[in-house]
C-alpha cells in the first residue's frame, strides 16, 4: 500500500503521547509553511497560547493548528496537578484540506467531544502514535485513520443534539457577545430575556459552547482589550471601565492572568 500515490498528499512527520506535570511550559514556537497538527488533551488541563488568543483546555479537548497561525505556547493550567497530551503532525495537500474542514466547523480550532465520542477517538489517536513508532510503520494505514479521526470529530459536531433548535438563542448570543464584549452581559438579564432560570442558562451555554459563560465573556473582552491597547486607541483606565472592573489594578491583574502579560507590554 506504501507504493500507492493516493496517499501521499499527507505526510505523517511526528506524533507523541506525553504526560507533562505543572513544571512544564512549551516554549513558544512558530508555526512553518503548510505544516498542520491534530492533538488531544486526554486528561487535565491546559491554556493554549494561539498568537494573541488564549485557550483552555479541559480534556477531553481536541485541537487542530496550522499555519494560518503564527506563535503557540502551551501552559500549564492549575486547575490539574498533570495532564496528557497526544499530538499528530503532518503536512500535504490533505493535511490542508484536513485542517480547514476543522477550522469551517469549529472557528477556534478545538472542539469538546461529548464522552460518548471521547472514547473512541482517544483510541483512534493512540493508534496512530502506536503504528508512527512501530518498525513496520503503515503510512497508508495512519492516512486511513486520521481520515476517520477528523469524520468522527465532524460527525460528532452533526450529531442529533447539536441539530436540536436553538430555542434559547445561543448561537446568537455567542455571536453578541464577540461583535461587542463590553456589552453589560448580567447573567440574570440574560437568563430574564430567554425566561428560563440563571443557572439553566449556564448549563446550556456551557453544553453549547464548551466554556462557562463568564470565561467565554471575560476571554472575549480580554482578546479585544489587548487588540484596543495595541492600536493605541484606548488608555488603561478607559480599558478597566469597558471591561467592567472596578478600578485598573483589578483590570490589570486580570489582564496579565489571562495575556501572560501586563497591559502596558501592548499598550507601550
Amino acid at each position: 500500500m506504501d507504493s500507492v500515490h493516493y496517499f501521499d498528499d499527507l505526510l505523517i512527520t511526528h506524533a507523541e503521547d506525553c504526560t507533562f506535570d505543572g513544571s512544564y511550559i512549551h516554549s513558544p514556537c512558530h508555526f512553518a509553511p503548510d505544516t498542520f497538527s491534530l492533538e488531544m488533551i486526554c486528561s487535565g488541563s491546559v491554556d493554549l497560547k494561539l498568537d494573541d488568543s488564549l485557550l483552555h483546555l479541559q480534556s477531553p479537548a481536541v485541537i487542530c493548528t496550522g499555519d494560518s497561525n503564527r506563535l503557540y505556547r502551551f501552559y500549564y493550567s492549575n486547575d490539574s496537578k498533570k495532564y496528557r497530551h497526544i499530538w499528530i503532525d503532518f503536512h500535504g495537500e490533505r493535511g490542508r484540506r484536513i485542517y480547514n474542514a476543522f477550522l469551517n466547523a469549529f472557528p477556534h480550532g478545538k472542539m469538546t467531544p461529548r464522552p460518548e465520542h471521547a472514547e473512541e477517538i482517544l483510541k483512534i489517536f493512540e493508534s496512530v502514535y502506536r503504528n508512527f513508532h512501530s518498525p513496520e510503520f503503515d503510512h497508508a494505514r495512519t492516512v486511513v485513520q486520521i481520515e476517520h479521526l477528523v469524520y468522527l470529530c465532524l460527525a460528532a459536531e452533526r450529531s442529533p443534539v447539536s441539530r436540536q433548535p436553538d430555542t434559547f438563542k445561543l448561537r446568537q448570543l455567542v455571536k453578541r457577545i464577540l461583535a461587542n464584549p463590553f456589552e453589560d452581559f448580567s447573567p440574570a438579564r440574560l437568563a430574564a430575556e430567554r425566561s428560563i432560570s440563571q443557572v439553566y442558562l449556564r448549563k446550556l451555554f456551557l453544553e453549547h459552547t464548551g466554556i462557562s459563560l463568564n470565561k467565554f465573556i471575560f476571554k472575549a473582552r480580554m482578546e479585544l482589550a489587548a487588540e484596543l491597547l495595541s492600536s493605541h486607541r484606548y488608555r488603561i483606565g478607559e480599558l478597566a471601565e469597558m471591561c467592567h472592573f472596578s478600578d485598573i489594578s483589578a483590570f490589570s491583574r486580570a489582564f496579565k492572568r489571562f495575556h501572560q502579560k501586563p497591559p502596558r507590554f501592548f499598550f507601550g
